[in-house]
């Protein structure tokens, strides 16, 4: 399951909620978080909190830019944390 969108880093700080279709099938364990500064004057960005229902993203060296960033958001569904995307003949049977 992902996530993705445009947020605004306001005083170097935001804090983005997901949707409710990614809240209902997303798992917290191996959610990975990708951040893209749209400024060159950014100091670089950190995810400082995150849980299936949103994350908190600070600038770095308490930086307090002010422009936006793009994020993806990356989780396993609930329910298919083995899943085994190639699996032997026998499995179906």
């Amino acid at each position: 399951a992902y996530v993705r969108g445009t947020a605004t880093l306001v005083d170097g700080y935001a804090e983005v909620s997901f949707p409710e279709h990614f809240i209902l099938v997303a798992t917290e364990e191996g959610m990975t978080v990708q951040l893209t500064a749209n400024s060159a004057d950014s100091l670089g960005l950190a995810t400082v909190k995150r849980s299936t229902s949103g994350i908190t993203v600070q600038e770095l060296h308490n930086g307090t830019g002010n422009y936006d960033f793009d994020y993806t958001v990356m989780a396993v569904r609930k329910g298919y944390a083995n899943y085994e995307v190639i699996r032997s003949r026998s499995d179906f049977r």
